[in-house]
């Protein structure tokens, strides 16, 4: 059954002016500063967050990697693919994504669930990254196969289905990342955010500028052979978060109990 509620408009409260109806710009007594720093106090002092955007920034830098060198490669020998050809070449990332995605959270729910059953009921947010040890070795295994099949010129579904299981690590570490992080500090979601997207677009856009040499020093199957070692060393820092991320919380519940309060004013 629906509720009726009845909603009366104050007639008392003047109505503003067509021109201040139509105004750019608003003004309000709160000061726009602290919105600037805040994001980097609060990724400077909790590990969860650092955590975060080292996953994210990273998962992202080595997706610009493989879009980078997909469009450098494949148009020309031996694939001569076209521009359009090319772009199809994104569907076997953008399949394993929503593959990663699905798994990060529908077996990211199932594994809190059986973990806190276990934990006598008690939930802790640390709990989903038990499901990370498989996206970790898809991340890495499809950048190293992304890699050498392209470089020995194999058939281009090699390629697609490297890039595919890359996919499919990127879409489970990035919403498992994130989940921790609303988990762990709710009340500082925005700004803990803000500074987990300033680190992404550092890294993000300092890479591609770097592609080029790398590969010209390195070779192409030794660059994505490094950048999936590179992937594994990154996620290991998965373990240390579960050893130690519910210590770190308990010894900054004060710093977070402060901040709370300090953006809630």
């Amino acid at each position: 059954m629906g509720m009726n509620t009845n909603h009366q408009v104050d007639a008392t409260i003047p109505m503003r002016s067509w021109k201040q109806r139509l105004a750019f710009h608003t003004y309000t007594p709160e000061s726009i500063w602290p919105y600037f720093y805040r994001p980097f106090v609060v990724l400077s002092t909790f590990p969860t967050v650092i955590f975060c955007a080292v996953q994210y920034a990273f998962s992202v830098a080595f997706l610009t990697i493989i879009i980078t060198v997909t469009s450098l490669v494949f148009p020309n020998p031996p694939y001569n693919f076209t521009s359009q050809q090319v772009g199809f070449m994104g569907l076997g990332p953008f399949v394993g994504n929503l593959l990663g995605a699905i798994y990060g959270g529908i077996f990211g729910d199932w594994s809190i669930l059986y973990f806190s059953r276990r934990n006598k009921g008690y939930y802790e947010p640390e709990m989903r990254l038990y499901t990370l040890h498989l996206p970790a070795l898809f991340m890495s295994g499809g950048l190293i196969m992304f890699g050498v099949t392209l470089d020995r010129g194999m058939h281009w579904i090699y390629p697609s289905i490297g890039g595919a299981f890359f996919g499919f690590g990127l879409g489970c570490i990035g919403d498992v990342s994130l989940t921790l992080v609303i988990d762990s500090y709710r009340n500082l979601t925005g700004d803990a955010f803000t500074g987990v997207a300033f680190l992404r677009n550092v890294i993000s856009i300092g890479v591609p500028f770097g592609i080029t040499p790398w590969i010209s020093n390195s070779g192409l199957q030794n660059m994505f052979i490094e950048c999936g070692f590179i992937s594994l060393l990154v996620l290991s820092l998965t373990i240390l978060i579960i050893l130690y991320g519910k210590r770190s919380r308990a010894r900054l519940a004060p710093q977070y109990a402060a901040m709370s309060k300090w953006k809630s004013n």
